[in-house]
């Protein structure tokens, strides 16, 4: 059955280079995360995805939770909220009080 959902069987050479890339695929994401690059971030999740559900057996539990980590991982947006001139100078004036109440 071709069409099936069986994970194709790889060689243990292939299945190494297999985890070995999708590793890659996934510290790739992270670094598009720290680089608020959404566009990386999200391929590198949906290829970690795909490739999991081609190449393994997600019916075990661990590929399965897996999974579920990249489907979060790949549904939630990764902006940022900086907080404006405004709000940072009310959060200093708001410390200065406290800082002369305590004696400092």
């Amino acid at each position: 059955n071709m069409e099936g959902s069986d994970p194709a069987l790889l060689s243990p050479p292939q299945a190494f280079f297999l985890r070995e890339n999708l590793k890659l695929r996934l510290l790739n994401a992270r670094l598009a995360l720290l680089a608020r690059d959404e566009t990386t971030y999200r391929s590198d999740v949906n290829v970690a995805a795909s490739w999991l559900a081609r190449y393994f057996d997600t019916r075990s539990r661990a590929a399965a939770a897996m999974a579920v980590s990249l489907k979060q991982l790949g549904s939630g947006g990764i902006g940022v909220s900086l907080p404006t001139i405004g709000e940072s100078l009310a959060a200093v004036r708001g410390y200065k009080p406290i800082r002369k109440q305590a004696g400092q």
